[in-house]
């Protein structure tokens, strides 16, 4: 059971890892930002990243505009 809620945690995390590392609308002070938030608190950092990482509001302006 252990190593079951190991592996999943690993997989979370080196998942998110990957989706920040590979955005390019990212700065690397941003990257790093999220990094550390991910890294220190994992599941809570999930959760935030959901809600405050993936919204870009000011690229989508710039395409309507």
């Amino acid at each position: 059971m252990t190593t079951v809620v190991v592996t999943l945690h690993l997989l979370l995390v080196l998942s998110f890892t990957t989706r920040i590392l590979l955005r390019d609308d990212l700065s690397p002070p941003g990257r790093l930002a999220w990094f550390i938030v991910l890294n220190v608190m994992p599941y809570f950092g999930v959760v935030i990243y959901f809600l405050f990482g993936e919204i870009d509001i000011g690229h989508r302006a710039i395409k309507r505009i």
